[in-house]
């Protein structure tokens, strides 16, 4: 067998020197790239396989994604400061608002099928699956040059899905990967489920592309479906961990209730076990409302609940220990039915991922909507936004003012979405980049 190896500035010049010294029957052994010059071995022979290096890259010229296509017109101050009413917009990410470049486009139609019985995944994929690159036109150098395509785009397709699985040790790659999508969201703190899982959504963008198209859809997988429904159950339980904001939570519930709901009876209740008379901070709220109050105890027999929430609408602030919650909660759903009864979850901002799992594990038979509170005071990052959605974690409401009326906001994806772009912090938690 003979075998030849050039050297050249581009791939097209060393093809022409293959064809050129061992004919248009030439079989591509390899294709490396160094020091800025194209190295191509070759063989006029027909070996049992060959071998493709991981450094080929496809370039990145033609690229007509636009960089801004899912910028929102407003920040997510100005969409919180709409209050308990933000604009909503389209669900997901528009289709007509993604461009795939024209190099991308003519990879997809040059595809050159597998052999029978191989997929056409990437999972499992080698060299030696990829056929034989042999130029059996007349026109020999070009045939070779569109099995060379075929291959190329093969390792891109290869370079995307190792992107994703090297991306636990980011620093070890070379700067081309270093620099993709899937390693600057794990940088930034999203886990390796999540980023994995949401790929769809960036795959073949370029890198700020890419992160917005990632951020709108984990927006919309984050957000209730209709997170303004919970407000008409007519009664709201409200649980967490003391200091997660669940008392301020409550009282904000029941002033939107109040003015969403003009006419009907709107009270605050505390359901505690020790307390024979009401919060301080509670009634003051009440006060402050100007609504009426009562204390529940987990005690009380089921039948008779009816008569101590003898109000149209009613939010308890639950201080109980979780599995009491639990319990009481499941109880109070079985007796009146699920379609007259929410639950919500507050979980502060800077709460950690581990806390919040342990959270959700606690109340995750409640299937509670998520409240973030305490948003003015400390952000959530992308590791919690992570662990949200792994759990399949739904957020309906978010708080952040220490404002007891028109104080609150319902996280639709676009809300969602921008807060998500705005506290993105890349390479390693350092910078932000520009949507």
């Amino acid at each position: 067998m003979t075998t030849l190896t050039v050297q050249a500035a581009d791939t097209a010049t060393a093809m022409d020197q293959i064809v050129e010294k061992l004919g248009a029957d030439a079989m591509i052994l390899s294709t490396t790239k160094r020091n800025g010059k194209v190295i191509m071995q070759a063989t006029n022979d027909s070996p049992e396989g060959f071998e493709v290096p991981m450094s080929s890259q496809l370039s990145a010229e033609g690229n007509n994604v636009h960089p801004d296509r899912s910028r929102s017109p407003n920040s997510f101050g100005e969409m919180f400061s709409q209050g308990m009413h933000p604009s909503r917009g389209p669900d997901g990410l528009p289709a007509e608002n993604i461009h795939f470049s024209s190099q991308a486009k003519a990879s997809v139609k040059a595809r050159t099928p597998l052999p029978d019985g191989q997929s056409g995944g990437h999972s499992g994929a080698s060299a030696s699956t990829f056929p034989p690159m042999t130029a059996q036109s007349n026109d020999g150098a070009h045939s070779v040059v569109s099995a060379l395509q075929s291959v190329t785009k093969r390792i891109a397709n290869l370079e995307d899905t190792l992107s994703g699985m090297m991306i636990t040790e980011p620093d070890g790659l070379n700067p081309e990967l270093q620099a993709s999508t899937a390693v600057q969201l794990k940088r930034a703190g999203y886990d390796s489920a999540t980023i994995s899982r949401l790929r769809p959504a960036y795959a073949g963008l370029p890198y700020e592309a890419g992160i917005t198209a990632f951020l709108d859809m984990l927006g919309g997988e984050l957000s209730a479906l209709d997170s303004e429904s919970i407000m008409k159950k007519r009664i709201l339980y409200v649980v967490g961990a003391t200091g997660s904001g669940r008392t301020t939570l409550a009282a904000k519930l029941a002033a939107a209730l109040k003015g969403m709901h003009p006419g009907k009876e709107i009270a605050l209740a505390s359901l505690n076990n020790a307390q024979t008379e009401l919060d301080s901070k509670l009634k003051n709220f009440a006060r402050i409302l100007n609504l009426p109050t009562t204390i529940l105890r987990p005690d009380i027999p089921i039948q008779n609940f009816d008569k101590m929430t003898d109000f149209d609408m009613l939010v308890i602030d639950v201080c109980l220990p979780a599995e009491e919650a639990v319990e009481h909660i499941a109880k109070s759903a079985a007796h009146l039915g699920e379609c007259q009864m929410g639950c919500l979850l507050s979980i502060p901002g800077g709460t950690s991922s581990k806390m919040i799992e342990l959270t959700l594990q606690r109340f995750t038979s409640l299937q509670p909507t998520i409240a973030l509170t305490k948003l003015d005071e400390c952000e959530t990052g992308a590791a919690e936004f992570s662990m949200l959605a792994n759990y399949q974690a739904r957020i309906g409401v978010l708080s952040g003012t220490r404002a007891v009326i028109d104080a609150l906001a319902f996280a639709t994806d676009t809300i969602l979405g921008q807060y998500l772009k705005e506290n993105f912090h890349a390479d390693g938690h350092q910078d932000k980049i520009s949507f």
